[in-house]
This record gives C-alpha cells, sequence and structure tokens, in this order.
C-alpha cells in the first residue's frame, strides 16, 4: 500500500525547476527556423473558377506549361 504524502514529504520534494543553471522553456511550440512547407516557385494563387469554365482555364495551363517547357529546352 502507499502512503499519503503529507506536508513534511512535500517539503522535502524538489522539482527539476529549483535546480540552479536549469531553464525550462514554457509554453509549446512556436515558430521554428525552416518549418512548415516549402516555397513554391513561381509564386500560386488559389482562385474560385465557375464550373463550366474549369475545362478551358485547365487548357490555358496546360498550354502555358508547355510552352514552358520548349522554352526550357531550347
Amino acid at each position: 500500500m502507499a502512503k499519503k504524502a503529507t506536508n513534511k514529504n512535500k517539503l522535502n520534494q524538489m522539482s527539476i525547476g529549483d535546480i540552479d543553471g536549469v531553464e525550462l522553456k514554457m509554453g509549446r511550440g512556436g515558430a521554428r527556423k525552416g518549418a512548415g512547407r516549402p516555397k513554391t516557385k513561381p509564386d500560386t494563387k488559389v482562385m474560385r473558377v465557375p464550373v463550366d469554365l474549369v475545362e478551358e482555364v485547365q487548357r490555358i495551363i496546360d498550354d502555358y506549361r508547355a510552352r514552358l517547357e520548349n522554352e526550357q529546352q531550347k
């Protein structure tokens, strides 16, 4: 059977925060260098396109990419 903690025992207990020279970081996480999704090149933008124009917009994008690839191969 475990003993109940008495006031005397609580006074003798020490936490890691009581040790000199030990700094504890409080809170959670935070910004870290290099964290997160990598940047894309070129920059992108999300747009809403009417459903009846989706195929036409996709065709324009595909043509643009093909032109870029042809220029890079030259």
